[in-house]
């Protein structure tokens, strides 16, 4: 008798399974050919992660800013407020947008939808100059009109970044991998670029004079003026192995 049972429980069991394999090839069945391939060997990120976002947080003065931003479309601007503000749709739920009391640490995802990139606009407080910033992109195109820090450190990763009046009066370094950037009017006491096989081209705000140029990269076109004599004590340092470095002084 307890064998029948047994066997009765096993082919309940059975029973349930394949009921739920078939459900679920079924549903698979009913999407399109090309999503059943792709299927197969990628996760598909659901849209139902992606979310919008309007916060705003207040920070000190001369405060630390670390911003990390990955496939979206980005825009950072300088307003006549208070408080660090942003507006972004279509970003991952992970996101971070918080103050520690020393760094103001602000990172978004976009989302994969064809229909729509994610999209993220910061606006920053004008009376606001911040210490160390550290400015991560990746896949992102971005632009910034004006930025004024102690300490810059940028990285990109093919993006495609467009800043414009950046002051900093210690050091900027530049690391950029496959990406195009574009630096306009930069006043920085120390300007050091690692480029790999990108594109950058940076306006100094300064003469030709002003700069010590030291260059490295046989295999790449690096473009800097000559001049005869340098009166001033400010430095740039180029290093880059198959990419494009163009810079232009202030009167060129």
């Amino acid at each position: 008798m307890k064998i029948y049972k047994s066997i009765a429980f096993a082919s309940l069991v059975i029973g349930i399974v394949l009921c739920i394999v078939g459900f679920f090839m079924n549903g698979i069945s009913e999407l399109p050919d090309e999503t059943q391939k792709l299927s197969k060997y990628v996760t598909i990120r659901s849209f139902g992660k992606a979310r919008n976002v309007s916060m705003e947080m207040r920070v000190d003065d001369s405060c630390d800013l670390s911003l990390e931003l990955s496939a979206v479309n980005g825009t950072i601007k300088y307003y006549d407020g208070e408080v660090i503000k942003v507006e972004a749709d279509n970003v991952d739920r992970d996101y971070e947008f918080k103050y520690d009391g020393v760094k103001a640490n602000i990172s978004f995802d976009g989302v994969n939808n064809k229909k729509q990139a994610g999209n993220v606009t910061l606006y920053l407080p004008r009376n606001i100059r911040f210490n160390e910033v550290g400015l991560d992109f990746d896949a992102t195109n971005i632009t910034m009109e004006a930025l004024q820090c102690t300490q810059l450190d940028l990285e990109s990763d093919s993006s495609k970044a467009t800043i414009k009046r950046l002051q900093v009066d210690g050091k900027t370094s530049v690391d950029n991998d496959t990406g195009d950037l574009r630096l306009n009017y930069l006043n920085t006491n120390s300007f050091d670029i690692e480029n790999d096989m990108g594109n950058v081209e940076v306006t100094m705000a300064g003469a030709r004079n002003q700069y010590h140029v030291d260059k490295d990269g046989n295999m790449s076109s690096i473009h800097v003026s000559k001049t005869d004599e340098v009166v001033g004590n400010k430095n740039i340092t180029i290093d880059t192995d198959l990419g494009n470095v163009s810079i232009h002084f202030e009167g060129e």
